[in-house]
């Protein structure tokens, strides 16, 4: 089970969310240890989507980064893969645009 911790960056411009999973990143001698995962912020009313990293110690300050909740990875996209075959079965799948895009550049 891949269960993320949900944490608000209010240190950010736009409303941002980290979505933190324990994934570790390769860093430099001498760098502080950092951590992959992912991150959706508003921006104007658009949910963006993207892998982020950020420094372990960074995201223990719960001043600037509080816990909003818990997410578990695998049921959600066990749920979101079953929703689309019921919701397809049966019909000509068009490409469609998504409600969260991702962040430009990536």
């Amino acid at each position: 089970m891949k269960r993320g911790t949900i944490l608000k960056n209010l240190w950010a411009g736009y409303e941002t969310y980290f979505i933190y999973m324990g994934w570790p990143v390769r860093t430099r001698k001498g760098e502080a240890a950092a951590t992959r995962g992912y991150t959706i912020t508003n921006v104007d009313g658009e949910w963006r989507f993207r892998t982020s990293e950020y420094y372990t110690h960074s995201l223990q300050d719960r001043e600037h980064y509080p816990i909003v909740g818990w997410i578990d990875l695998d049921k959600l996209i066990a749920d979101g893969v079953l929703q689309a075959i019921e919701t397809y079965q049966g019909k000509e799948v068009q490409e469609e645009t998504p409600d969260i895009v991702e962040a430009e550049g990536e």
